[in-house]
């Protein structure tokens, strides 16, 4: 019982976690007509490695605009300096729903 209980929080720990340790090979400012924009990874590991990405003005804090807009901007400081990157969705697994990106030098 213990080890289930262990394994359920170390899932929930990293549920969302799309991509790590990724670079981007093309990057969009507006996909399928709509107010989100989109990254192609390479390479990385998750499960959406190799995919595109999407970041959302509905999967920002409180829609924050100013929050996709940030997302934007280090998504082409990370594409500009051929950065890894790290993505994740708050919510589950879905490539087509990112949150959050954060940008490295050096895998992680």
């Amino acid at each position: 019982m213990l080890l289930l209980a262990g394994l359920l929080i170390a899932h929930t720990g990293f549920a969302g976690e799309l991509v790590k340790n990724a670079r981007m090979s093309e990057i969009s400012n507006i996909a399928a007509d709509k107010d989100q924009f989109e990254v192609v990874l390479s390479k990385g590991e998750g499960p959406c490695a190799d995919k595109p990405v999407f970041f959302k003005l509905e999967n920002q804090p409180d829609q924050s605009k100013q929050a996709l807009d940030r997302a934007m901007q280090l998504a082409v400081t990370a594409f500009s300096m051929d950065s890894f990157v790290s993505i994740h969705n708050y919510a589950d697994d879905d490539c087509g729903d990112a949150s959050y990106i954060k940008i490295h030098k050096s895998p992680r």
